[in-house]
Parts: C-alpha cells; structure tokens; sequence
C-alpha cells in the first residue's frame, strides 16, 4: 500500500472513531446488568439497532438482537434471535423486551460509514489544496528530462533544501526551465467550513448541539436556532425509546433500570447552566 492510501485509510480510520466516540457517550445507563457498560449498550444499539432483554439461566441480559422476520396481525417482529459471544438465544416478545435505537428501529452504522467517507474526501481535498501551495509550478521539457527533474525533486524532498547533482543532471535542469505557475488558490478554509458543515449533519442526527455558544452570539435568533427543533425532535426521540424499554423491562423483570441523555453536560454552557440542548 503506498503512503497516500495509507494516510487515507489511517484518516478515514479516525474518523469513524471520533463519529462513533460522539455516538457512544451521548446516553448514561444506570441499573445495568454485570458485564455492561453505557458504551457498550450504546455501541450495540447504535450500530446494530436494537437490543434484547431477557432471562437466560436465571440471570437477566442485554444483547444485541436481530428480528427473525415473523410477524403478528400488526406486521409487528414477534421473534428474534439475540447474539452473544459463542452463543445465540432464541426469544420471543413474551419473554424479552427490545431496546430499540429510534423510532425506525435501526442503527446509524451507514450513516456513520458515508458521513466518514465525506470527511475524509474533505480533508484528502484540503491537504492537496494545501500542497500545492507548496510546490505551485508545473515543470516540462523532454521524457528524459521530465524524469530527470522528477528524480532531482524528489532527492530535494529527501534532503531538505539543499540538492546534490551530477554534472549531466545539472545540464538537464538548466534544460528543463521551461515552466508555468499552476496557482492554484488556497480553499483551505473553504474546505474546512465544509468540513465543520457535514460534521454538523452528523450531530444534528444524533441530537447534539452544534452552533457554539460564541458563534450563536454572532448570528441573529433565526439563523442560529434554526436546527434546534431537528436537533431537539432527535434526540427525544432516541431518548423516549430507552426510556420506554426501561419501563417494559422494569415491569417484566424487576430490575432497576433507568436512562437519560448527558450529550455534553459537563462542557461549558451545559444544562446545569440553563442550556436545554447540552
């Protein structure tokens, strides 16, 4: 693999982490069962969409599940098969009750996945953008030439600014002046704002506040709220199907389990500070 696949296999890499790192903490889960933590709750239901409660040797779990495709009058999933390690349990809606990511039942790992790929072409954009500010001439003259130049540059790129040639070499270079300005323009930040936009999708889909409290000051009502409903709406939504899964499982196996949102409680501005979307 040569090094530019490198990076962007490395860059797109992280960037399904930090997506999936927002994914992971916006949610904490009390009253869970041993072996659990919020993350990993999280994790399954935020890529696998849906998570099963129910009692297997006496002791209450949560795994990941999936619908076998029977249906009731209703066209509502009767059966699933739940997924551990090694292990796979057949249950019904009589004996276990399904956490369920949102309303549509479905996890975000596509969105994660095109949402990554987005913001890596985005970033992949702004560092060629970026070197060509290096290097902004285009070089020509013979094959030959044009090799020669290509190997001198490279040797240039080695050693820094200093180059060591042979005397035929420098023959070549000095037949090789023929050149042009490519000037390309700097869209770095152009990149970047497009950058932050696509992210801001991503967030907004996961009901997290994204227009910063000192970016907000700077735009009229309208404009800087004018997600907030879209940004509310999703993550009510996604709340609203835990807490009625904790309900249903409460009431069917005695536990104790509760949920609620913490997004960014502990960032400047939070809830604790009258903010009602951290």
């Amino acid at each position: 693999m040569n090094s530019n696949k490198l990076l962007s296999f490395k860059t797109r890499t992280a960037t399904q982490e930090m997506l999936l790192n927002y994914l992971v903490g916006r949610f904490k889960w009390d009253g869970l069962p041993d072996g659990i933590t919020s993350e990993i709750l999280e994790y399954y239901l935020n890529i696998q969409g849906q998570v099963s409660g129910f009692r297997t040797n006496n002791k209450f779990v949560l795994l990941p599940s999936s619908a076998t495709g029977e249906k009731n009058l209703m066209w509502r999933d009767i059966k699933f098969i739940a997924y551990g390690y090694n292990a796979t349990f057949n249950i019904d809606i009589n004996n276990s009750v399904c956490i369920h990511n949102n309303p549509s039942h479905t996890g975000f790992s596509e969105s994660l996945e095109i949402i990554a790929k987005d913001l890596d072409d985005i970033t992949f954009a702004q560092r060629v953008n970026i070197n060509q500010q290096r290097n902004p001439w285009a070089f020509g003259g013979t094959s030959q030439e044009v090799e020669s130049l290509k190997a001198a540059l490279a040797k240039r790129d080695e050693n820094g600014s200093i180059m060591f040639v042979s005397k035929n070499m420098m023959g070549t270079l000095d037949n090789g002046k023929r050149f042009s300005p490519i000037n390309v323009n700097l869209i770095a930040n152009d990149l970047h704002d497009a950058y932050i936009a696509r992210l801001n999708d991503f967030l907004t889909l996961i009901g997290m506040d994204n227009n910063p409290v000192h970016k907000k000051e700077r735009l009229i009502t309208d404009e800087a709220h004018s997600n907030d409903s879209v940004v509310l709406y999703n993550r009510k939504s996604q709340l609203r199907e835990r807490e009625k899964a904790c309900d249903e499982i409460n009431n069917k196996f005695r536990t104790n389990l509760s949920v609620k949102w913490v997004g960014c409680s502990d960032c400047e501005g939070g809830e604790e500070n009258g903010n009602p979307f951290v």
